[in-house]
């Protein structure tokens, strides 16, 4: 039940916020756990990964810039990072910006907001466009989401 000190759009808003539950997880509860019209459920956990966006994108660009160049920690983080990029060059180089897009959109595990912004950094995408391509796949995937819960015209 939701805590009589909290109401349930907050409850919302922080799973959207979280790495392993974002709208995959924010939006079901929201309906289901908590009774929110599924639209209001999806907005605020819209707003939620636009959060997460507006903050960690920005961090994270900072914090990486600062490890490739740190003289002990590079040696750590650049081959986890060269890995990952020539493991998943092909599907990136082929498909470009739909490559990130596609890769927030899908509401699957470890994909996502969080893991969109680490991808955007990991494939050199620059800062604004990796947050515009997250926004728009997190709007996708809170949609999909939406409907895969109560279908389409249960979100009316």
């Amino acid at each position: 039940m939701v805590s009589r000190h909290m109401p349930p759009e907050l409850f919302v808003f922080l799973l959207a916020l979280l790495p392993l539950t974002e709208v995959r997880v924010a939006i079901p509860a929201g309906i289901f756990v908590w009774g929110l019209h599924p639209l209001y459920a999806i907005a605020i956990a819209f707003l939620g990964s636009l959060t997460v966006i507006a903050v960690v994108a920005p961090a994270l660009w900072k914090l990486g810039n600062w490890l490739t160049k740190h003289p002990l920690l590079s040696k750590i983080v650049l081959p986890i990072f060269e890995r990952t990029h020539s493991q998943h060059k092909k599907r990136f180089e082929h498909l470009k910006d739909l490559a990130l897009f596609i890769f927030v959109l899908l509401p699957l595990p470890l994909s996502g907001v969080w893991s969109g912004i680490l991808a955007g950094f990991v494939f050199g995408f620059s800062l604004k466009k990796t947050m515009a391509l997250c926004a728009l796949g997190a709007l996708g995937s809170a949609l999909i989401v939406g409907i895969l819960s109560v279908g389409v015209w249960g979100l009316l």
